[in-house]
């Protein structure tokens, strides 16, 4: 009888980072953030869930659509007006996960620099 391969169902934070396409300080983020469930060994190294990748990896908020607004739907008509401003798309793309379930009704607006942001705020006052 061959041997058969047994998945892990969990990895280190360096293969999620592989796996996800992101630097391990990213991955890190996300595990303090909840974005990925993961525990620390006793020797204090994060180990994630494969689970918690794969629902990421399928389950993943679209591209940013930078310099543009992003409306997250929500009844009623008073919304909370959100402008993040960030140049690393993986924060960004954490960014706007995290508010997105925040479950209130929120108009949040994703931008790369600070002069579009400006740009963006100056054009959309009151």
């Amino acid at each position: 009888m061959l041997p058969t391969a047994v998945e892990k169902s969990f990895c280190t934070t360096r293969q999620a980072a592989v796996l996800l396409g992101v630097s391990v300080g990213t991955v890190q983020l996300w595990v303090e953030s909840g974005l990925l469930q993961a525990w620390k060994t006793a020797g204090g190294h994060r180990r994630v869930l494969r689970d918690s990748i794969e629902s990421l990896l399928h389950n993943k908020p679209a591209a940013p659509m930078l310099n543009k607004a992003t409306a997250v739907s929500g009844p009623g008509p008073r919304r909370l007006r959100v402008l993040v401003v960030e140049d690393d798309a993986s924060l960004l793309r954490l960014y706007e996960t995290r508010l997105g379930r925040w479950g209130i009704p929120t108009e949040l607006t994703l931008m790369n620099n600070a002069i579009s942001a400006l740009l963006h705020m100056g054009r959309n006052v009151g």
